[in-house]
């Protein structure tokens, strides 16, 4: 896998703090930041992938109401303050 050189500017705290996880887990700064990078960039193109989704889902007409939304809790917490109520007299 071929590699490439990127440059960032931190604090020097942060860059401590990166150095002494670096030597905790007997890895390279290098190692560490690619990790994190990958794990950072995995995260926020699924949440961005999310967010699109739900864009999608409106645009079709693929949404609640906040009323509807509402009713709907309503009616999971009534119900399960049935079953609570039905098993504290069983």
């Amino acid at each position: 896998m071929s590699t490439a050189v990127i440059t960032a500017r931190v604090s020097e705290e942060l860059a401590k703090t990166l150095d002494a996880l670096a030597s905790r887990m007997d890895r390279s700064r290098s190692w560490i930041l690619a990790a994190a990078i990958k794990s950072y960039i995995e995260e926020q193109t699924s949440f961005l992938d999310f967010v699109e989704e739900g864009e999608r889902a409106i645009d079709e007409g693929r949404s609640y109401t906040k009323e509807e939304m509402d009713a709907w809790f309503d009616e999971r917490i009534a119900a399960a303050q049935a079953r609570m109520k039905r098993a504290e007299a069983a």
